[in-house]
Parts: structure tokens; sequence; C-alpha cells
């Protein structure tokens, strides 16, 4: 029971750290990034511990429950409850972000591999057959090769495209831009739309990537956790988490400073490669709204790879906008789940 108590303790001093971890800068402590990544874990582990201490008849279930209580907005962004959408007006505006790991580009690679990405394609234009009335597409880890493919796929007339990111739109592109994240193959995107008689910017990012998918697929093989070679490699993968969460701050703030400089309402996509729990995400929705957050319902996983429990997906929204819903697309067509809103600009 002791033994217990001191490992209840120990989670529950561990969340308080990942609860931190959006308020401290990689570039000061790195470390705090891995507590937030953690998050969904130590949630889990808070929760088993209530129902245990509840079980054994223990006050100590009071303990794991005010830990979550406390974390309750670290909560809200990871679980979606919210069962009831409002009726959505035609005049809304429908937003795909999708991190597409390539799919659309298969010329390139083997056969085996390119068959694989020629299926993958064909179940993504069967799910949204027509283009299943999507009005911007912010794409990540796409080509400029895709151009016709998306275009005639989702029936999506304009588009820019820079480096790994790009928006498809049925609007006019009145203005357009993008940040190059130097010595990166991450980048940003941004384009001014004519909606109707309001003008919209909006963003597609991919902030620095981790790129520990193919370690931590190593790593998760339970025969080699006793082997050097598995310590190694997660030391490797260690050192590479910790070289992407010392560039995504400065990329952040780099995004932030030139949203607010916007004379028109934001919309933000992206792949973030960074939880809820980061300080990352908190410099990007000091200005917008998660519609997850806002119209999420259930687990928010948006990560379909080797690593379990991740949300780093998302569609932020300037206030001026009305979140209506919030989708995660749970199919197999890349190593990230696509995520679509749909957002009403409120009346000035």
């Amino acid at each position: 029971m002791s033994l217990l108590r001191w490992l209840n303790l120990t989670i529950i001093l561990i969340s308080f750290l990942s609860y931190l971890s959006p308020y401290v800068n990689p570039e000061t402590c790195w470390q705090f990034s891995l507590f937030g990544i953690a998050y969904p874990w130590l949630l889990l582990a808070n929760i088993l511990f209530v129902i245990t201490w509840l079980m054994l008849k223990k006050k100590y279930f009071l303990f794991s429950l005010a830990c979550i209580f406390m974390g309750w907005n670290h909560f809200n962004n990871f679980v979606g409850y919210r069962l009831s959408a409002p009726p959505i007006p035609t005049e809304s505006i429908k937003v795909m972000s999708f991190n597409a790991s390539y799919i659309f580009y298969s010329k390139a690679n083997g056969s085996k591999l390119r068959k694989l990405k020629e299926a993958k394609q064909k179940a993504f234009f069967e799910y949204f057959k027509g283009g299943a009335g999507i009005d911007i597409l912010c794409g990540q880890e796409l080509t400029k090769f895709d151009e016709s493919i998306l275009k005639d796929g989702l029936k999506l007339k304009y588009f820019h495209h820079f480096k790994g990111t790009s928006i498809y739109t049925k609007y006019p592109i009145k203005a357009k831009g993008e940040m190059d994240f130097e010595a990166s193959l991450n980048s940003c995107t941004w384009v001014d739309l004519e909606i109707g008689k309001q003008r919209v910017r909006v963003y597609s990012i991919h902030l620095q990537s981790n790129k520990v998918s193919s370690d931590a697929t190593k790593i998760l093989k339970l025969e080699k956790l006793q082997q050097k070679e598995a310590w190694s490699d997660i030391g490797g993968m260690l050192r590479k988490v910790k070289k992407a969460a010392l560039k995504r701050p400065e990329q952040a703030r780099r995004i932030a400073k030139h949203m607010a400089a916007s004379p028109h309402p934001v919309i933000l996509c992206g792949d973030f490669n960074d939880t809820p729990q980061s300080y990352s995400y908190r410099i990007l929705t000091e200005q917008l709204e998660d519609a997850f957050q806002q119209k999420g319902l259930g687990l928010g996983t948006t990560y379909a790879g080797s690593i379990p429990a991740l949300r780093i997906d998302y569609i932020l929204a300037d206030p001026r906008f009305q979140i209506l819903d919030h989708q995660i697309i749970k199919e197999d067509f890349s190593d990230h789940y696509p995520v679509i809103s749909h957002l009403l600009l409120r009346d000035k």
C-alpha cells in the first residue's frame, strides 16, 4: 500500500510538470517538452489511480481526482465532449488540415511503396468524393507536382504552394506569401482569400519535425529493449526531439508576429509537431481559438504513426469566426488524420 501511495504521488508531481510545460520555453529547458508529450499517459494513470483507490475504499482517490481537475484546461485540449452542433449554414466555410505524408507524389518511389501510396490516394478521394464540400485545404508534406491531382480531386480551383506546405481553395486568392524556416524542410504558406465581401487570411504551417517515427517503431519492439542497441536508439531519438524542440519556438513566434499584423480575420491550420501542452501551441493560440477545444468529441489523437495518443494537427480560428463543429477523420490515408471544421464569419 505504501509503494502504491508513493507511485501515485510521483504520477501527480509529473502531471504538474506537464501542466507547466506550455509556460517553459524549450530554448531554456527543452526537457519540459517531454512532460507535455506524456500528458495523455499521465491522465490515464491518474484515472486508473482514482479507480484503484475507490475499489480499495481509500480516500486517496481524491488526490488524483484533484490533479485531473487542476489540469482541466489540458483535459479539454485532449478529450472532447461536445455532443451537439448547430445546423451548418450554407454560408459557412469548410476547412480541412491534412499532413499527407507525400501520398500524392509516388512517381519516384519503388514499386511496392508506389502501389501503397496509390491505394491511399484512391481511398482519400473516395472518402472525399467530389470534394465533399471542402472550401479550403491546408496541406502539409505536399509537393508542387500534386497540383492537378488535388485541384481535380477536390474541385479546388486556386492554390499556393511553398516547399512542403500548400493551400487549395475555391475562393480567389488576392495576396499570398510564405515563410522559409532556414535550414529546414518545414515552412509556412499564407493567402488572403476573397470570401463574399470579406477577406480572410489563411495559414498552412508545418513546424519543425521531430523525425523520430522510424526510431519509435524500432524501439517499440519489446524484445529489443534489453539490448544496448535499443538504449542507443532511445538516446538518438531524444537528441532529435531536443533539436526540433529548440527550433519550434522561434518558428511559432515568427508566425504569431505575422498573424498579429494581418488586416483580416485569420484561420491557421497545420501540423505543429507539438501537443497542446507545449510552448509553441500556447504562443499560436494566444490570438486564436482551437476548433477541437471548442467543438471536439472523443479523444483528440491526430497522429496515426508509431507514437500513440498525440494531438499535433490543428485548426485555429480568429474569435471573429464562430466555430460550428470539428471532426477528426480517423481513416488510414496517411500517418496523420485529416481534421475538418466549419467556420462562420460573425457579423461585424
